[in-house]
């Protein structure tokens, strides 16, 4: 996907409380892609990845190969945030 000249639309998983299930996160993904919507914004605050540990390495622990994998063929942008 070119980036230049793309607008941005999506979601933003990026709320406190419970976070959703991987297949959830994959069901949803399939869903914006069905409204012709193209970027999935991964910042749940629940993910100590992404707020107290943002200095470590980030492994997608947990995240299943399917959904990264999922996301071109859908033609959606998988983003990854870091809030201190």
């Amino acid at each position: 996907m070119d980036a230049s000249g793309v607008f941005l639309t999506g979601i933003i998983e990026g709320f406190y409380g419970r976070s959703w299930p991987w297949a959830a996160r994959q069901d949803y993904s399939r869903f914006l892609s069905d409204l012709g919507l193209n970027t999935y914004l991964y910042c749940p605050k629940g993910d100590a990845y992404l707020r107290k540990r943002w200095r470590d390495p980030f492994a997608h622990r947990g995240l299943p190969a399917t959904m990264i994998a999922s996301h071109p063929r859908l033609n959606i942008v998988l983003v990854s945030c870091c809030q201190t």
